[in-house]
């Protein structure tokens, strides 16, 4: 996956007796590009551990004591067994790890298969999992033989000679393991294999527990992201949905209080229509012209709830006579300011046939978000 970084620690030994100190690069890949990391020269291995995630892989080079190179006249149609013999007369093929070059398959390289087993396992117990082994210069010769062009066969000749100094790479400057641990990188990172021989079985037991090991927790990984960003878009998609259904609650809330005010408005209207038509006979074009003017007076702001002309003088009881107020007016409304109120008593006040104004109630209905109230007028 060409969006997570694989890292690479190329580790480099010059004795396999000697785990003291070791020298370590980290390579880090994305996508097609390869970059430097961490670099450390002679690191122990408990040290380098704690540098070294359970999901890196790990290569080493061996070199030095106990390893054998020797030259042999390569043969396109030479198996193994014959390369070996041919260097190796009297030793058992099945008792030795080698590794031989095909871009320069005329230097092969030998140890005893045991003794890098043990080397693998002393990583192992370090809680290093080792995934490849290069022995000496295998892959100095193959990933620079094969990977680099002609103006850094110089780099091969020097190695050989065991001169490793002043050697750059691509405007890098490289010295000491530098060169081997660069190019063990190189040779792991290649597509193909450059070159053949035999290793020790723990090699490809190690690798194939790191390839599930990785597979593992980058499944883990990708499950986790996808678990949070599922919850995330729960989170978000419930909040807009609790907003919408609050929304829509609310207006509902307004519409059925404004609709019951209404048919309130209505039923008063009409009930004190029917009783001044019963009991103030000729007094009607009277009542029109009050509520006329009373109505012009009002603000765009300013609601009626309910008009009364000529209320009555107590609540309607069966069997009884109904009395009204022959000179009084109520109104019942709301307002979202509470100066619109006085500007509207201010305003009708100045009709002559109004003797008196009184604020009977004003409060805040947080319901509907505006003042109620109820205007006495004496006429």
């Amino acid at each position: 996956m060409k969006f997570i970084a694989h890292h690479i620690w190329s580790v480099y030994l010059n004795d396999m007796d000697n785990f003291a100190a070791v020298s370590a690069c980290q390579f880090v890949k994305k996508g097609s590009e390869i970059r430097l990391g961490e670099r450390y020269e002679r690191i122990s291995l408990q040290e380098l551990k704690d540098q070294i995630k359970s999901i890196d892989d790990v290569l080493i080079t061996v070199a030095g004591k106990g390893i054998l190179g020797k030259s042999f006249n390569s043969r396109s149609d030479a198996y193994d067994e014959d390369i070996f013999n041919n260097v190796m007369p009297n030793a058992s093929i099945d008792d030795f790890a080698y590794q031989y070059g095909l871009a320069e398959s005329d230097q092969i390289y030998i140890t005893r298969k045991d003794q890098l087993t043990k080397l693998v396992e002393k990583f192992s117990n370090e809680g290093i999992e080792v995934q490849s082994v290069y022995l000496d210069n295998i892959a100095v010769s193959d990933a620079f033989g094969a990977f680099l062009d002609d103006s850094h066969v110089n780099i091969l000749s020097k190695v050989k000679e065991g001169s490793t100094q002043n050697i750059t790479l691509d405007g890098r400057h490289l010295e000491g393991s530098d060169i081997h641990t660069h190019a063990a990188a190189f040779e792991y990172l290649s597509s193909d294999a450059h070159w053949n021989g035999q290793m020790p079985e723990i090699i490809a037991e190690n690798q194939e527990e790191h390839k599930y090991k990785k597979k593992f927790h980058w499944g883990l990984r990708i499950g986790v992201f996808s678990i949070f960003v599922l919850l995330v878009s729960s989170f978000f998609l419930k909040e807009l949905l609790k907003d919408k259904v609050a929304g829509s609650h609310e207006r509902t809330t307004r519409i059925a209080y404004l609709e019951e005010e209404i048919a309130k408005v209505k039923s008063s209207t009409q009930e004190s229509v029917d009783l001044i038509a019963r009991y103030g006979g000729g007094e009607q074009s009277r009542i029109s012209f009050y509520i006329d003017r009373l109505a012009k007076k009002r603000s765009g702001d300013l609601m009626w709830n309910s008009i009364t002309i000529f209320p009555a003088t107590d609540k309607p009881k069966e069997d009884k006579r109904l009395d009204f107020y022959g000179n009084r007016v109520l109104i019942k409304g709301s307002t979202r300011n509470s100066n619109t109120l006085q500007k509207y008593i201010q305003k009708i006040e100045e009709y002559d046939w109004i003797a008196e104004t009184d604020i009977e109630q004003f409060a805040y209905n947080e319901r509907v978000g505006r003042y109620q109230f109820e205007l006495k007028i004496l006429i």
